[in-house]
């Protein structure tokens, strides 16, 4: 669906954000994307945008880099799931705690 409606739409008239931190850099290089919005975000602000800013500078090389170390953490984003990243959030950030039911706590793998 992405490569559609970027197709369809100027990034000025539709913005396409990828939904995985640990394609952020592919969506701005294969389809006109703008970023990500991305449960990896609330862990790793600082370089999902620093991955943007690069790329907007024209720093390829250091983009790629740094796409590399997010999607090693994204790893662990897909491993344990939304309660996993509100454990990562707790644990590095100090807030959020478990996850609302029905959704379990993070598991022993995981924490």
């Amino acid at each position: 669906m992405k490569a559609c409606l970027t197709s369809l739409f100027k990034p000025e008239e539709f913005g396409v954000y990828g939904g995985l931190a640990d394609t952020i850099l592919h969506g701005l290089l294969a389809s006109s994307g703008l970023g990500a919005v991305s449960g990896l975000a609330n862990i790793t602000p600082r370089a999902c945008v620093e991955v943007v800013k690069l790329f907007q500078a024209g720093k390829l090389a250091e983009a790629k880099a740094l796409q590399g170390e997010i999607s090693l953490a994204g790893r662990v984003e897909l491993k344990g799931g939304v309660p996993g990243m509100r454990y990562g959030v707790e644990r590095w950030l100090g807030y959020g705690g478990d996850s609302r039911r029905p959704l379990p706590p993070a598991s022993d793998e995981v924490s």
